[in-house]
């Protein structure tokens, strides 16, 4: 019998390492390495993707992906892999019509795909115009296009992109050969020889080496500094000199500045010197055209920094800076002085000056922002220390700001804002804008708030810190959940040490939410899984993709082995949660059975607590609710509580008599007017009251009242809160969650 064949339309990848026989050749022990290296990544990469590996021949290989988005994230995670190995892949992709026979697959499709990747470099991906229009939609993805190319055994011309997001090689000069080529199939030999006179003298009169000043500062421009001077407990200064000058080189208008840990590759090698091919190899990959490269060196008791910018094709140095010199104690001042030089060349003006810390003083505040969620009390007391060892250096204030703001101590917050606005008189623009940022959220501004962060956001994207500060205010300000995985996959979580980062703990949690409003349960579940599950607050967000698939057999093996794991950290509050995501879902069966069960194991059902109150509320038992309260928070004697005019409001508007309600909401009322920082919490207390008891119109207006003073996107509100289930589907209301759709 013949062979079955199944014919699909599916995304084809073909890879390849580039130089492969020459590198045998030379190393073969390191080849293989890189072989193994490959086949594991593959394999792990396209099993993450519900692709399918069809052929793994060494040095490349053929795969196949059911879905568009899913291949690019594919291959932008293989490159990740390749490039931390520095294995020179190249990756072609195109969505085509295949035929699946056996083990194999056939088609045109297969064809074009190989045929766009011949057309790519080592650390590229190239995709067919086809695909691109698939993955247009999605803004996390960046491309170019290459142009149009006649590709063999391809009858019409093909217009081909390369992925362009940060640490992709991007090919050039594709275009230029083919349109010589058509040229010269169309025999306009006249208009050829225009062309290529017209390029010798475009090439000649704008060669690098003849570049104006101006034309210098506007290019693309890599920072970077070696460390000769060798002092054992100060290894960060090159990385430290690397990163404040290639940041405050971005606040000057028109200057281009790659990221600097892109620039740090390899800090050993001198790039301006190391030869033509290596100079070549660091421009593809970093799409720089020339290099600032810094020198430290030590002489006795001083440390002396220089620096050069460099073209990147010739080698030539364009620009020399003044040797500085400071104390080995004090290796900051160095980094001002040549700062200084360097900064006030590039904005043509000798008035700019920036304010560098002293070295202890900017360890302290990169050690605070190594704790930032794990211990904050921690964090404050290090941002206390670095604001007594330099008061001069402002970035303590602004992050011991935000932590105010995070911990709700609005009162500490607005005094120190106050104090940045009158200790520092000549703020950067950079500066300005966060200052700007803070001042919005502490007018309770969330959509200002977060337009005001863009701009910090777009200056330095891949700081971890900053872009999962972007993250934040992506989800929890404006509900924006596909943007928010825009700058999630601008930094590959496999990228990250999660259990030495544990703010970065937070990009997992919160990409988790995002994949699952966009409804992309295998990207939840993905993320998920990388969760690491140290904390009930992890594993909380590490359950939500299986809850939603109903999977609770994975629901209870995961709290079982996180109990035995933790024993000194509670785990009922995961059964109470998964009650309320059951609710959530319609399913009342799981209600019943999670909150039950959470309320068993606390042994005294009369035991007050928050989780005897969650789940007897989720049960219906509201009278009980009350009785709980009242024995651990009195109303009386907790009036202004929160949580405590939470729960009574809620069994008010379902139970109380009229005068129980008029009572507590005269209480949330009284806490909107005596709390200058109410953000907006009383009026959502009171639209949850009007939508209990079926007052729409009211509980949307109030909504909208909330959200506008302040009231964040969370877990347990707005679309996540049990009582608004009736305006999920209503217009308005999804309106009033989306305020920037």
């Amino acid at each position: 019998m013949p062979e079955k064949q199944t014919r699909k339309l599916a995304v084809v990848m073909f890879t390849d390492i580039t130089g492969y026989d020459a590198m045998v050749q030379h190393d073969e022990a390191a080849v293989l390495e890189f072989v193994d290296i490959l086949r594991n990544t593959l394999q792990q990469s396209t099993e993450a993707y519900n692709g399918q590996v069809i052929t793994f021949y060494g040095n490349g290989s053929l795969s196949t992906y059911p879905s568009a988005i899913n291949t690019v994230k594919c291959a932008l995670r293989m490159q990740e892999a390749c490039r931390e190995h520095r294995i020179p892949l190249r990756i072609g992709l195109h969505l085509g019509d295949i035929v699946y026979r056996a083990d194999s697959v056939y088609g045109d499709g297969v064809n074009v795909a190989s045929r766009v990747q011949n057309q790519g470099i080592g650390g590229s991906i190239l995709i067919s115009g086809k695909l691109e229009q698939e993955i247009s939609n999605h803004p996390e993805i960046q491309t170019k296009s290459l142009g149009h190319y006649k590709l063999k055994n391809v009858k019409k011309l093909t217009e081909l992109y390369a992925i362009t997001n940060p640490g992709l090689v991007v090919p050039t000069g594709h275009k230029r050969a083919s349109t010589v080529k058509k040229l010269l199939a169309q025999g306009s030999l006249i208009l050829l020889l225009l062309l290529l006179v017209g390029y010798f003298v475009f090439d000649n009169l704008y060669s690098p080496a003849q570049d104006t000043v101006v034309e210098l500062r506007e290019q693309q421009v890599a920072v970077r500094f070696q460390d000769f001077a060798q002092i054992t407990d100060r290894l960060e200064i090159p990385s430290m000199a690397s990163h404040w000058i290639s940041n405050r080189l971005r606040e000057i208008p028109g200057a281009h500045v790659v990221n600097y840990e892109d620039a740090l590759t390899e800090p050993e090698v001198a790039i301006a010197s190391a030869g033509v091919e290596k100079r070549r190899e660091f421009a593809e990959r970093t799409n720089a055209v020339t290099v600032l490269e810094g020198t430290i060196y030590r002489q006795s008791e001083r440390l002396l920094f220089e620096a050069h910018i460099y073209n990147l094709e010739s080698g030539e140095s364009l620009q020399a800076f003044e040797v500085v010199e400071c104390d080995v104690s004090d290796p900051m001042q160095g980094i001002n002085d040549l700062g200084n030089k360097i900064l006030g060349w590039w904005a043509t003006k000798d008035d700019i000056v920036y304010s560098v810390p002293n070295y202890e003083a900017y360890l302290l505040f990169l050690e605070a922002r190594s704790v930032w969620i794990e211990d904050v009390q921690k964090a404050e007391a290090k941002l206390k220390e670095s604001i007594t060892a330099d008061t001069t250096f402002i970035d303590p204030y602004f992050l011991i700001t935000e932590l105010y703001s995070n911990n709700s101590d609005f009162v500490q917050r607005d005094s120190l804002l106050v104090l940045i606005k009158s200790r520092f008189k000549n703020l950067t623009p950079g500066q300005r804008s966060l200052l700007g940022v803070y001042e919005a959220e502490a007018r309770g501004d969330l959509v200002q708030t977060y337009q005001s962060y863009q701009a910090e956001l777009r200056s330095d994207p891949l700081d971890v810190f900053v872009n999962t500060a972007g993250m934040v205010q992506a989800v929890q300000f404006v509900n924006r959940p596909r943007e928010a995985i825009y700058w999630f996959d601008m930094i590959p979580p496999e990228t990250i040490d999660m259990t030495a980062c544990t703010y970065c703990q937070a990009r997992l949690r919160l990409a988790t939410v995002a994949y699952l409003q966009l409804g992309d349960i295998d990207s939840a579940i993905y993320t998920a899984t990388l969760i690491p599950p140290v904390s009930v607050r992890n594993m909380r967000y590490k359950l939500k993709p299986f809850a939603i698939l109903n999977d609770t057999a994975t629901v209870n093996g995961m709290i079982t082995e996180f109990s035995a794991a933790h024993l000194g950290e509670s785990s009922d509050h995961l059964y109470s949660d998964m009650a309320w995501r059951y609710k959530l879902l319609g399913r009342k069966d799981l209600v019943d059975h999670y909150a039950g069960f959470a309320l068993s194991k606390l042994g005294n059902p009369d035991r007050a607590g928050e989780i005897a109150v969650e789940c007897n509320y989720l049960l219906g038992n509201y009278q009980k609710v009350l009785q709980l309260v009242e024995t651990s928070w009195p109303l009386s004697k907790f009036p202004d509580n929160e949580y405590v005019l939470m729960w009574t409001s809620r069994v008010y508007a379902r139970t109380g008599t009229a005068e129980d309600r008029d009572h507590v909401v005269r209480l949330i009322e009284n806490l909107n007017v005596s709390d200058p920082h109410d953000y907006g919490r009383s009026d959502y207390m009171l639209a949850v009251m009007s939508m209990i008891e079926g007052d729409r119109a009211s509980a949307l207006f109030l909504l909208k009242q909330a959200y506008q003073s302040g009231y964040q996107f969370s877990e347990f509100r707005y679309q996540n809160d049990i009582d608004l289930m009736p305006l999920f589907e209503d217009p308005e209301f999804l309106d009033l969650i989306t305020p920037l759709q």
